[in-house]
């Protein structure tokens, strides 16, 4: 089989939700496009995840609609439930495609109009790059994922009163926001919000399909993670981290990942309960410091 002439499918399904896990499956089809140059890539896909992949140039076309799979020379599923759980997502779905990843780093399509969009938006609130602007990310997701509004806030004045920081919140869906700063929950497209991110000095953030955001645009993320393991999830970089949960139930998902509901068997979320605000200043300076946008705390 010549490979300029393989016609490939890429299958990942699913009615709700899974943008993040789509997001990082974008490097797999760079790679298949380089293990069999000149071939053509068809992704099954549901629309809200198709959205995340337009504009891919590794992607010839994308479907909504059950395929002809008699069609194809090759059909790859995109999964990681069943593969090991010590394997970060990207590195399991390139198990499935049966390639090898030069380059991690997801990909999403980001317009100029889109920049522009991000500009005008941080004129009209006279931010500069010389400002310490933070986005925030605090779902709404799985309750086992959430951490607790009153830390949010605690974490906010503290860099408000230390740093004079500027708080943009963004999620999907419009009144979820907190009163840290600017509130852009449900006003903003995907694309939108990866400029605006690109524009951060950094993300704090729940395990999240914006997380994964942040990692394709390069913008330094603190995630909080307590039923997740962070080595399976966080971006592939050196300006991502995860403050540590001392819970000794952590990371339960791992344990069985098709226990998707009810997840939390203990009267408390306690791995979310034990990440503490001041842990989480700490890694938040820690990192700003790295990345050159405060001195040394």
């Amino acid at each position: 089989m010549r490979r300029d002439r393989v016609k490939i499918l890429v299958h990942r399904y699913t009615q709700i939700g899974g943008r993040g896990d789509m997001l990082l499956a974008t490097p797999i089809f760079k790679a298949l496009k380089g293990k069999y140059p000149g071939s053509h890539i068809t992704v099954y896909t549901a629309a809200h995840l198709a959205l995340i992949l337009t504009g891919n140039p590794y992607i010839d076309e994308i479907t909504c609609k059950a395929p002809s799979w008699f069609r194809f020379n090759k059909i790859v599923h995109l999964d990681y439930i069943k593969l090991p759980s010590n394997l970060h997502i990207i590195d399991a779905f390139a198990v499935n495609a049966g390639v090898t990843l030069k380059d991690k780093k997801p990909f999403i399509y980001i317009g100029e109009e889109h920049h522009r969009e991000a500009e005008r938006f941080f004129n009209f609130y006279n931010l500069t790059d010389d400002d310490l602007t933070i986005a925030v990310h605090a779902g709404p997701t799985w309750p086992e994922r959430m951490w607790f509004r009153e830390r949010y806030i605690k974490v906010a004045d503290y860099f408000k009163e230390h740093y004079k920081a500027t708080f943009i919140e963004l999620g999907q869906f419009k009144g979820n926001g907190m009163g840290l700063g600017i509130d852009l929950t449900g006003k903003t497209s995907i694309r939108q919000t990866a400029a605006i991110l690109s524009r951060c000095k950094l993300l704090l953030c729940v395990d999240s399909f914006v997380m994964h955001l942040a990692g394709a645009v390069d913008t330094p993320v603190v995630g909080l993670f307590g039923c997740t393991n962070p080595k399976q999830r966080l971006p592939f970089n050196d300006i991502s981290l995860a403050p540590d949960t001392p819970s000794n139930c952590r990371y339960c998902y791992h344990w069985d990942q098709t226990r998707l509901s009810n997840l939390c068997i203990r009267s408390r979320i306690e791995c979310m309960e034990s990440i503490s605000p001041e842990s989480v200043i700490r890694a938040m300076e820690n990192l700003l410091a790295k990345t050159g946008a405060i001195k040394e705390p």
